[in-house]
């Protein structure tokens, strides 16, 4: 068992908007995809009135910077912290930051969204012992089959994307956790893993009739209507 380091980053809300539930797979795609320009490194989160609290959707993007360390959390060394025991990945924790600066907690719902490294730091929050309910997560090109999650999940994989593979295990069969899995065109790996790619997948989702993904997205009854929308600008 390793010792878990914490870096010194931090999340600042930079926006505070209006916002309307997404109520497609595209939708929540669109979303997650505004998260890596609008600007960088950041995080939004769209938060939505219950009658025992709120309902938080996290949209948590992917690596942005191909160095160990730097200004921007999204980098190379937040992956490798992010699939280790040792070290606590310096998005990880901002995200965690954003989190509390909402004070997520008794009452709370909190799904994620994760493209790649997003995807990883929200299942390694998912897994943790948290004073908000996660309701689920939505895996975007994430290596996920190493954590055991006992929530509902989805994971959207192209066969043509390495990534999802990294974590060395294939995704479990439930009625919790469902797989989807695509083999689009795409010139390059880079191509097969990007946003725009999943995108057009979201799409194929939408039109769906697989009952396993309907069930599993229905039961992580994801907020509709107005709502508030933050970003949370996150820094190292």
């Amino acid at each position: 068992m390793g010792i878990r380091t914490i870096p010194a980053v931090s999340a600042t809300m930079i926006d505070r908007s209006k916002a309307t539930g997404a109520t497609s797979f595209s939708g929540h795609m669109n979303k997650l995809r505004d998260s890596y320009f609008n600007p960088k490194s950041a995080i939004h989160i769209d938060a939505f009135k219950t009658k025992t609290g709120r309902d938080l959707v996290v949209y948590v993007p992917g690596t942005q910077s191909n160095k160990l360390s730097g200004e921007n959390p999204f980098h190379v060394g937040s992956n490798i912290s992010a699939m280790t025991s040792t070290d606590l990945a310096a998005s990880e924790k901002a995200l965690r930051q954003a989190l509390d600066q909402l004070d997520a907690g008794k009452g709370d719902r909190v799904l994620f969204i994760g493209h790649s490294q997003g995807g990883i730091i929200s299942s390694n929050i998912a897994i943790d012992k948290n004073d908000f309910e996660v309701a689920g997560l939505i895996g975007v090109g994430a290596p996920l089959a190493h954590q055991n999650l006992e929530i509902p999940v989805i994971s959207i994989e192209h066969s043509n994307d390495i990534v999802p593979a990294l974590s060395g295990k294939t995704n479990p069969l439930s009625e919790d956790w469902v797989t989807v899995q695509n083999s689009p065109e795409a010139e390059t790996i880079i191509d097969a893993h990007s946003m725009n790619t999943y995108i057009k997948t979201a799409g194929l989702m939408d039109s769906s009739t697989d009952v396993g993904l309907q069930e599993v997205y229905r039961k992580m009854d994801f907020p509709t209507g107005k709502g508030v929308g933050y970003k949370f600008k996150l820094s190292g």
